[in-house]
């Protein structure tokens, strides 16, 4: 009798995944890109984003990929609340709209991968890999329709600084801004550069400050459009 033996890279942890779209052909696409990746897992899926938290408490998924189209209603509500109550499980976008105003809602909730309908395989699963492994991920296309479109304010809120306080960044700032990028902590990046969380707390404070930041998707965005960082 022959038997057939699944191979499986014992290096890389299993990432289980759920999946939430209203529309069938979406999920489907989904699920075959990840068909061919060992490590990635569909456990879960529904076309309900009012049933999402309940598939979320019952599968407990690693990452959840929430669908953003024409019938998702309060996108921004919806995973503002899931990441308050399963801040376990990381959210990654997938927005086919291209709406600024919507982009920019979603990215500030604190959602820590988004990617458009636009990106092909390779990058969808190194979205997934990225923020599996603890750091954010914008695909290249959400950075790039961010700095084409985006010039105004959201709440109240200037999403760019001016071009002169850029003289202002210390190297070690620098440094710590691309590193924030990254999606790392302060004690992770305190023990990249060899100082006190302390220190990257203050440096983190005074780069909020002079970019004019809320949070660190304001200050990433604002630090990409003056070019002072890439995607």
């Amino acid at each position: 009798m022959n038997t057939t033996l699944e191979y499986f890279d014992v290096r890389r942890p299993e990432i289980k995944i759920a999946l939430a779209d209203s529309q069938y052909l979406m999920r489907l696409g989904m699920r075959s890109v990840v068909l061919d990746t060992p490590h990635i897992k569909v456990i879960a899926e529904t076309d309900c984003y009012e049933k999402l938290a309940e598939v979320i408490f019952t599968y407990q998924p690693n990452i959840c990929i929430i669908g953003i189209n024409q019938h998702t209603e309060k996108p921004a509500e919806l995973t503002k609340e899931l990441l308050e109550h399963f801040p376990e499980t990381r959210l990654l976008i997938v927005d086919t709209l291209e709406k600024s105003s919507e982009v920019i809602g979603l990215l500030q909730t604190g959602v820590q991968g988004y990617i458009l309908k636009q990106c092909d395989r390779d990058e969808i699963i190194q979205a997934i890999e990225t923020i599996h492994a603890g750091r954010n991920f914008y695909c290249s296309n959400v950075i790039r329709f961010n700095n084409e479109r985006i010039d105004y304010n959201c709440s109240g809120h200037t999403l760019f600084f001016r071009k002169e306080d850029n003289t202002r960044l210390s190297n070690r700032e620098l440094e710590v801004l691309k590193l924030i990028a990254e999606g790392f902590t302060n004690n992770e990046i305190a023990d990249r550069i060899f100082v006190s969380s302390h220190t990257v707390a203050t440096h983190r404070k005074n780069l909020m400050k002079k970019f004019h930041a809320k949070n660190n998707v304001d200050l990433v965005i604002s630090a990409i459009k003056e070019q002072l960082i890439t995607p």
